[in-house]
């Protein structure tokens, strides 16, 4: 299996046999992510309030793919899509958002409220 994992600001990859949960991301070797695949963020979505909240997971896209431009320019357009329909929804049933995380003008992710417990734990 291919992973990708991400530390501060870097991020690390590795084609592995093992759980992610076991591999120190100091253990792989560190990557550098375009940075075309982050979108600009459009002034008409909510930008998340900062410093983000401990109870926020910030929704990060699959990177695996990045280093194929076909694939890289899909994990942009797939961010933006995100926001606008999570903007657009507006509903705590499903996550409740709180806007995007930015950083130097470019989407990182969108923001949503962490629940104590997922539908596995239910």
């Amino acid at each position: 299996m291919e992973i990708c994992e991400k530390e501060g600001d870097q991020y690390y990859h590795a084609a592995t046999s093992r759980c992610p949960s076991e591999i120190n991301p100091a253990e792989l070797d560190p990557i550098t992510i375009p940075e075309h695949i982050w979108p600009s963020f459009p002034t008409h979505l909510t930008r998340a309030p900062e410093p983000l909240s401990p109870d926020c997971l910030v929704k990060r896209p699959s990177l695996l793919d990045c280093d194929n431009i076909k694939a890289s320019t899909e994990v942009g357009r797939t961010l933006l899509a995100d926001a606008h329909i999570y903007k657009t929804l507006r509903t705590s049933n499903i996550a409740k958002y709180l806007g995007c995380k930015i950083k130097s003008g470019k989407i990182k992710g969108p923001c949503l409220v962490k629940y104590d417990r997922d539908l596995r734990q239910r």
